[in-house]
């Protein structure tokens, strides 16, 4: 995503410097730049004794629904999920797109619970991204991760990465459970080998 919501504490030029160039550099100036709005938000949270929520959401089907359905799909769906994110962060939040298919959002003011119910009152309960492309309804479920941050947290850096892991984590157990089941179906569907039962020679009757 390359728009942001500044956190409000953070003044209004910085967003819009990032704003403006996010899109001429790689994810790694993304990532920077949550670092940077995390680590103050985080910061601001813990000084008013309020709740700050992380969610990271992993887009690991992006790269292949590009290849099986083309680029202007793949643009439809993100801008898509570029809307439901930033309706998901509101006006004193921060949601950016922090790497290839990973976005993240920041949300001051609640705690885990609240963040859930707002993710599914956003995505609805399947936390799904369903578009409409040329006739094609597409249907694209994120990996997510939730932490809300308490006093004498970690820098976002090492929040990000941790919950990145998780993540990886998840993708990883739902692969090989893929892989099994994928092993299961064929194992069952080939034919049965073919028996040759012998049989005694015929004897002429008498």
């Amino acid at each position: 995503m390359h728009s942001m919501t500044a956190p409000t504490s953070t003044p209004s030029r910085h967003a819009g410097r990032w704003s403006r160039t996010a899109h001429r550099h790689p994810y790694g100036r993304h990532e920077a730049a949550l670092h940077q709005f995390g680590d103050t938000m985080i910061a601001d949270a813990q000084a008013a004794g309020r709740p700050l929520t992380v969610v990271v959401f992993e887009q690991a089907d992006l790269p292949e629904l590009h290849v099986l359905f083309g680029s202007e799909a793949a643009r439809t769906v993100t801008a898509k999920f570029n809307q439901q994110l930033q309706a998901l962060a509101g006006s004193r939040g921060l949601a950016m797109r922090s790497d290839a298919t990973t976005w993240t959002v920041l949300m001051p003011g609640l705690d885990h619970a609240q963040a859930k119910s707002e993710v599914e009152r956003v995505f609805g309960p399947s936390l799904a991204v369903d578009v409409e492309s040329e006739g094609e309804e597409i249907l694209l479920v994120p990996t997510m991760e939730v932490r809300t941050v308490v006093r004498g947290a970690a820098p976002m850096r090492r929040i990000y990465q941790e919950m990145r892991g998780r993540i990886a984590g998840t993708l990883q157990r739902q692969q090989r459970r893929e892989e099994v089941l994928r092993a299961e179906r064929e194992r069952h569907s080939r034919p049965a080998p073919l028996t040759w039962a012998a049989t005694a020679p015929a004897r002429a009757v008498q």
